[in-house]
């Protein structure tokens, strides 16, 4: 027997909801929004408990969104930009995740339509992403990697001057945008993805943890599908920046490394841990990367640097 929130009875329920309330279909909606909220908690709500990591709050937006896209230009067409920022604020955005995260991926879904949608959209997005909450924050890449599917160069275009800003969320936005989930799985091809390899390499060694975390996660990424690639990378990051390769180079600290250097070091560890962590045929290259002690001793799980001397 199927689960009742599979995506297509979800969708046969957001059709008959939407007709059945006329969300969108009248010149007065100022109930509407608390419509949609109501609708989204429901299918929250169908949800079981074991089942809600993998299907959550984001799942019923997104899912919902996918369905109801059409609705809302069919008959808000003009009115489509506006009504999505108001379901962003709708009651207030610092205390409804159901409704901003419906808003992000209807904002997504809004961007694929055409080449002026896509570039409203991800003007917004630089507003959005400097949101209080992290968890806002952590759905704003979703909106701009549907973007990026359907309009790559111009897109790419935008993560060159988004890397260049002062702000750190604009940054790490546009680096978790390329990560190679499922709205953009040809970045998965070695072969494919050499404009985002440069754009990660800017920002290897960023000022910001925020920001370098989001490399090392993006790299980490990259190595289920092409270690020998990005083990190349790293090893030409390190001959670049003449760091010597020793044991212990893993858990030197800044003031022997130097800031910038200190900073690779630290994104390559994430970029890494996986890899140290499931092939150990790799150990070899990871060693002459890292050193020694990083293949030894780090577990970042466990809060274990790449030190003896932290081994309980």
């Amino acid at each position: 027997m199927s689960s009742i929130s599979t995506k297509m009875k979800i969708k046969d329920r957001v059709q008959a909801y939407w007709e059945e309330t006329g969300i969108w279909q009248r010149i007065d909606m100022l109930n509407d929004s608390s419509k949609i909220k109501q609708f989204l908690v429901q299918e929250y709500n169908l949800i079981p408990q074991k089942d809600r990591i993998g299907k959550g709050s984001v799942f019923i937006a997104q899912t919902v969104a996918k369905f109801s896209i059409d609705i809302l230009l069919k008959y808000q067409q003009k009115s489509s930009f506006t009504i999505i920022t108001n379901i962003f604020n709708f009651p207030d955005p610092s205390r409804d995740n159901h409704m901003i995260n419906y808003a992000l991926a209807l904002m997504g879904e809004y961007s694929c339509f055409s080449e002026s949608n896509m570039y409203q959209t991800l003007n917004q997005i630089t507003l959005w992403i400097n949101h209080p909450f992290w968890e806002v924050r952590e759905m704003c890449p979703y909106p701009v990697r549907l973007a990026f599917s359907k309009y790559p160069e111009q897109v790419l275009k935008i993560f060159h001057k988004w890397l260049e800003s002062s702000n750190e969320n604009l940054r790490r936005t546009a680096i978790e945008s390329l990560r190679p989930l499922a709205e953009s799985k040809w970045l998965r091809d070695p072969t494919k993805n050499d404009c985002i390899i440069d754009l990660m390499s800017r920002v290897k060694a960023d000022p910001s943890v925020y920001v370098r975390k989001s490399v090392g996660n993006n790299l980490k990424d990259l190595t289920k599908y092409m270690p020998e690639k990005i083990l190349g990378i790293l090893e030409s990051w390190i001959l670049k920046a003449n760091i010597v390769v020793t044991e212990d180079l893993a858990s030197k600290s800044e003031k022997e490394l130097g800031k910038e250097n200190y900073r690779l070091v630290w994104t390559m560890k994430h970029a890494l841990r996986w890899l140290k962590e499931r092939n150990p045929e790799y150990y070899p290259r990871i060693e002459k990367i890292l050193g020694k002690n990083y293949v030894l001793y780090f577990n970042e799980k466990k809060n274990t640097l790449a030190s003896p001397v932290n081994i309980p």
